[in-house]
């Protein structure tokens, strides 16, 4: 019922035929064709299963595959496997300049449950729209992760413009270091539809965006949000107060995590705001390092108003604030202290009272 397929590097010598003799009962297929020079197998591989409609989970690597470079070349046929419930696409590393394909061939996938696409390192590669409106017309799509790092997407239709979905359950949505994004408020209005949102890993490190007014409007409407992840390392943002405004309604969130890390940020008196009503917080972690910030005493006094919190991860090297004694006294009367970290200071016991 399980087939791994590697022929990762591999000049092709057996015809497609005798790859996929007797994968009639097939239900989940990896198939590594890393680094291939000829990729026409793919689209061979999918006419060849017996009984397409049985394959449930695809597995498909085609990274550094230079002569991968439009997605038509997947083959029509894939879009056969109309049972299939788990498809993850790897192309990192190649020619890619569209994904029009995908577009046309994903809501043919009906039964579709968890999507994951890389396309890291694509440089031609400069809309993503085709692919977005592709995810948000998958009704029973629950997981979905896009990955478009080091590309040129920004540059053509804005990024999130067709994100709208509003079953999908867990997001992960990387455009860090494209250089030519310099504005989300597309994508937070088509988070702000996606009321049904659980997990939202949002990574936007190295790229040109300044403005996060818009994420208020986009955290008021998930009141389902339970795990929230935000990157902005090495952005030009400056304020945060909109962001602050939309996380302080986010009443169910357990998880968060947010990188500051290098940004021109001065002021975090918002956040420590933020953080005194998210009642039900039980992981925090918060990167700071490398800015300008000197005063965290909201932040302290947000974090002691947590009655839930078991864990922090507080980073603030290369920063300018100088005393962190108070959240080293509150790490110490948590109830596992050694799995949170206040810059280098990570407590053994409960009894390590060492500031």
């Amino acid at each position: 019922e399980k087939m791994t397929l590697s022929i990762a590097g591999c000049e092709l010598q057996a015809p497609a035929e005798a790859a996929a003799a007797g994968c009639g009962s097939l239900r989940e297929l990896t198939l590594d064709m890393s680094r291939c020079k000829d990729i026409s197998f793919v689209s061979h591989m999918w006419a060849l299963l017996a009984e397409p409609s049985q394959v449930c989970k695809v597995r498909l690597r085609l990274d550094e595959c230079k002569q991968f470079a439009e997605s038509a070349q997947l083959g029509h046929a894939l879009w056969s496997l109309t049972g299939l419930e788990d498809f993850s696409l790897n192309a990192k590393d190649t020619l890619l300049s569209e994904v029009t394909g995908l577009g046309y061939g994903l809501p043919k996938f009906t039964k579709l449950r968890s999507l994951s696409v890389d396309f890291t390192n694509c440089w031609k590669l400069v809309d993503t729209a085709p692919l977005e409106q592709a995810i948000s017309q998958l009704g029973g799509l629950d997981s979905c992760k896009v990955l478009v790092t080091r590309t040129r997407v920004g540059d053509g239709t804005p990024v999130g413009a067709g994100l709208t979905s509003a079953r999908l359950g867990n997001l992960a949505l990387d455009v860090g270091y494209c250089l030519k994004l310099t504005d989300i408020s597309k994508l937070c209005v088509g988070l702000s539809q996606m009321t049904s949102l659980c997990r939202l890993d949002l990574t936007l490190a190295r790229t040109k965006i300044a403005d996060l007014d818009g994420f208020e409007l986009a955290l008021v409407a998930l009141s389902q949000l339970k795990d929230f992840n935000l990157d902005l390392g090495m952005t030009q943002v400056q304020k945060i107060d909109g962001l602050c405004k939309g996380l302080a309604r986010c009443s169910a969130l357990e998880e968060l995590k947010l990188s500051l890390e290098a940004t021109p940020i001065e002021d975090i008196i918002p956040l420590g705001a933020a953080l005194a009503g998210l009642k039900s917080l039980v992981r925090l972690q918060l990167n700071i390092a490398s800015t300008r910030v000197k005063d965290i005493q909201s932040i302290e006094k947000g974090i002691s108003l947590l009655p839930k919190l078991a864990h922090i991860n507080f980073q603030c090297y290369r920063s300018k604030v100088q005393q962190v004694g108070a959240l080293k006294r509150f790490v110490l009367e948590l109830p596992r202290p050694e799995q949170s970290h206040i810059g280098d200071f990570t407590p053994r016991q409960r009894s390590d009272r060492t500031l």
